[in-house]
Protein backbone atom coordinates (compact mmCIF):
# COMPACT_ATOMS: atom_id res chain seq x y z
CA UNK A 1 0.00 0.00 0.00
CA UNK A 2 3.25 2.40 -0.73
CA UNK A 3 2.11 4.70 -3.38
CA UNK A 4 5.21 6.33 -5.21
CA UNK A 5 5.01 9.33 -7.35
CA UNK A 6 7.62 10.15 -10.19
CA UNK A 7 7.13 12.62 -12.95
CA UNK A 8 5.55 10.76 -16.03
CA UNK A 9 7.95 11.80 -18.93
CA UNK A 10 6.55 13.64 -21.79
CA UNK A 11 5.71 13.09 -24.70
CA UNK A 12 8.00 15.43 -26.61
CA UNK A 13 10.51 14.11 -24.22
CA UNK A 14 10.00 10.50 -25.48
CA UNK A 15 9.30 11.74 -29.12
CA UNK A 16 13.01 13.42 -28.72
CA UNK A 17 15.13 10.43 -26.82
CA UNK A 18 13.44 7.84 -29.80
CA UNK A 19 15.26 10.44 -32.47
CA UNK A 20 18.40 11.03 -30.23
CA UNK A 21 18.37 7.14 -30.49
CA UNK A 22 17.96 6.80 -34.43
CA UNK A 23 20.29 9.58 -35.18
CA UNK A 24 22.73 6.91 -33.32
CA UNK A 25 21.51 3.88 -35.58
CA UNK A 26 21.73 6.16 -38.77
CA UNK A 27 25.41 7.49 -38.00
CA UNK A 28 26.24 3.20 -37.04
CA UNK A 29 24.63 2.30 -40.47
CA UNK A 30 26.19 5.09 -42.63
CA UNK A 31 29.71 3.34 -40.80
CA UNK A 32 29.18 0.41 -40.99
CA UNK A 33 28.40 0.62 -44.80
CA UNK A 34 31.29 2.96 -45.65
CA UNK A 35 33.54 -0.48 -44.38
CA UNK A 36 31.29 -2.77 -46.53
CA UNK A 37 31.48 -0.23 -49.81
CA UNK A 38 32.89 -2.65 -51.53
CA UNK A 39 31.28 -6.14 -50.70
CA UNK A 40 30.91 -9.01 -52.45
CA UNK A 41 27.89 -10.17 -53.16
CA UNK A 42 28.99 -13.99 -50.97
CA UNK A 43 28.80 -12.17 -47.37
CA UNK A 44 26.09 -9.99 -48.62
CA UNK A 45 23.83 -11.63 -45.60
CA UNK A 46 26.78 -10.62 -43.05
CA UNK A 47 26.23 -7.16 -44.03
CA UNK A 48 22.53 -7.24 -43.32
CA UNK A 49 22.78 -9.04 -40.26
CA UNK A 50 25.78 -6.01 -39.12
CA UNK A 51 23.42 -3.20 -40.23
CA UNK A 52 20.11 -5.09 -39.17
CA UNK A 53 20.70 -6.21 -35.80
CA UNK A 54 21.71 -3.40 -34.14
CA UNK A 55 17.98 -1.59 -35.58
CA UNK A 56 16.02 -4.63 -34.15
CA UNK A 57 17.29 -4.59 -30.42
CA UNK A 58 18.64 -1.44 -30.02
CA UNK A 59 16.09 -0.60 -27.42
CA UNK A 60 15.78 -3.97 -26.09
CA UNK A 61 19.08 -4.69 -25.28
CA UNK A 62 20.26 -0.66 -23.98
CA UNK A 63 16.84 -0.97 -21.55
CA UNK A 64 18.03 -4.38 -20.27
CA UNK A 65 22.01 -3.39 -19.61
CA UNK A 66 21.75 0.42 -19.28
CA UNK A 67 19.00 0.22 -16.83
CA UNK A 68 15.89 1.07 -18.04
CA UNK A 69 17.62 3.69 -20.48
CA UNK A 70 18.62 4.29 -23.98
CA UNK A 71 21.37 6.66 -24.89
CA UNK A 72 18.49 9.34 -26.33
CA UNK A 73 16.61 8.27 -22.92
CA UNK A 74 19.53 8.96 -20.92
CA UNK A 75 20.22 12.22 -22.43
CA UNK A 76 16.66 13.30 -21.51
CA UNK A 77 17.24 11.69 -18.17
CA UNK A 78 13.85 9.55 -18.46
CA UNK A 79 14.07 5.88 -17.79
CA UNK A 80 11.51 2.68 -17.82
CA UNK A 81 10.05 1.69 -14.61
CA UNK A 82 7.43 -0.25 -13.30
CA UNK A 83 4.40 1.27 -11.78
CA UNK A 84 5.33 0.31 -8.41
CA UNK A 85 8.65 2.50 -9.12
CA UNK A 86 10.56 -0.60 -9.12
CA UNK A 87 13.30 -1.66 -12.24
CA UNK A 88 11.72 -4.02 -14.96
CA UNK A 89 12.13 -7.42 -14.74
CA UNK A 90 13.60 -9.16 -18.76
CA UNK A 91 9.79 -10.02 -19.09
CA UNK A 92 8.71 -6.11 -18.75
CA UNK A 93 11.64 -5.20 -21.34
CA UNK A 94 10.88 -8.06 -23.45
CA UNK A 95 6.64 -6.94 -23.77
CA UNK A 96 7.65 -3.64 -24.28
CA UNK A 97 9.54 -4.81 -26.93
CA UNK A 98 7.54 -7.25 -28.54
CA UNK A 99 4.60 -4.30 -28.39
CA UNK A 100 7.07 -1.95 -29.57
CA UNK A 101 6.39 -2.63 -33.63
CA UNK A 102 3.02 -2.07 -32.76
CA UNK A 103 3.48 1.28 -31.07
CA UNK A 104 6.27 2.49 -33.74
CA UNK A 105 5.37 1.50 -37.41
CA UNK A 106 1.80 0.85 -37.23
CA UNK A 107 0.30 4.30 -38.60
CA UNK A 108 3.99 5.66 -37.96
CA UNK A 109 3.78 5.76 -34.02
CA UNK A 110 0.50 7.16 -33.63
CA UNK A 111 -0.36 5.00 -32.04
CA UNK A 112 1.85 5.51 -29.44
CA UNK A 113 1.39 9.58 -29.45
CA UNK A 114 -2.23 8.93 -28.61
CA UNK A 115 -1.64 6.75 -26.08
CA UNK A 116 1.15 8.35 -24.01
CA UNK A 117 -1.00 11.78 -24.45
CA UNK A 118 -3.98 10.50 -23.32
CA UNK A 119 -3.65 8.13 -20.93
CA UNK A 120 -2.25 9.93 -17.59
CA UNK A 121 0.09 7.74 -16.61
CA UNK A 122 2.84 8.29 -19.80
CA UNK A 123 2.03 4.51 -20.55
CA UNK A 124 2.11 3.33 -24.75
CA UNK A 125 0.74 0.04 -25.92
CA UNK A 126 4.06 -1.73 -24.88
CA UNK A 127 4.35 -0.12 -21.00
CA UNK A 128 0.28 -1.08 -20.62
CA UNK A 129 0.72 -4.63 -21.48
CA UNK A 130 4.66 -4.72 -19.48
CA UNK A 131 2.86 -2.98 -16.68
CA UNK A 132 5.73 -0.43 -16.80
CA UNK A 133 5.93 3.60 -17.34
CA UNK A 134 8.63 6.22 -18.76
CA UNK A 135 9.19 8.56 -15.96
CA UNK A 136 11.39 11.89 -15.94
CA UNK A 137 14.22 11.72 -13.33
CA UNK A 138 14.09 14.19 -11.04
CA UNK A 139 17.42 15.19 -9.58
CA UNK A 140 17.30 15.04 -5.75
CA UNK A 141 19.36 17.95 -3.81
CA UNK A 142 21.50 17.60 -1.18
CA UNK A 143 20.29 17.33 2.18
CA UNK A 144 21.85 18.80 5.04
CA UNK A 145 21.80 17.81 9.07
CA UNK A 146 20.29 21.45 10.03
CA UNK A 147 17.89 20.35 7.54
CA UNK A 148 17.10 16.65 8.96
CA UNK A 149 17.31 17.63 12.82
CA UNK A 150 15.48 20.13 13.87
CA UNK A 151 15.64 21.32 18.06
CA UNK A 152 12.64 21.12 19.18
CA UNK A 153 11.22 24.41 21.49
CA UNK A 154 12.09 23.42 25.20
CA UNK A 155 8.63 24.34 26.39
CA UNK A 156 6.75 22.14 23.33
CA UNK A 157 4.70 19.23 24.95
CA UNK A 158 4.19 16.18 22.45
CA UNK A 159 0.13 15.62 22.33
CA UNK A 160 -1.38 12.44 21.52
CA UNK A 161 -4.71 13.32 20.50
CA UNK A 162 -5.50 10.03 18.98
CA UNK A 163 -3.34 7.62 21.32
CA UNK A 164 -7.05 7.13 23.28
CA UNK A 165 -8.24 4.86 20.34
CA UNK A 166 -5.13 2.49 20.55
CA UNK A 167 -5.59 -1.09 22.13
CA UNK A 168 -4.11 -3.16 24.32
CA UNK A 169 -2.43 -4.82 21.34
CA UNK A 170 -1.91 -1.61 19.25
CA UNK A 171 0.10 -0.91 22.39
CA UNK A 172 2.21 -3.73 22.72
CA UNK A 173 3.28 -3.53 19.25
CA UNK A 174 4.00 -0.23 19.34
CA UNK A 175 6.12 -1.35 22.60
CA UNK A 176 7.68 -3.77 21.18
CA UNK A 177 9.11 -2.22 18.25
CA UNK A 178 10.44 0.45 20.13
CA UNK A 179 12.37 -2.15 21.94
Amino acid sequence: NVFIHYPVASVGDRILAYLIDRIILIFYSVAVGALFININLEVYWVWIMVIGTPWLLYNLLFEIFMNGQSPGKRTLNIKVVRLDGTSPTLGNYLLRWIFSFVDYYVLGGAIAVILVAAGGRGQRLGDIVAGTSVIKQVEQKEVTAQEVFVIADTTYQPVFFYAIQLNEKDIDLIQRALE
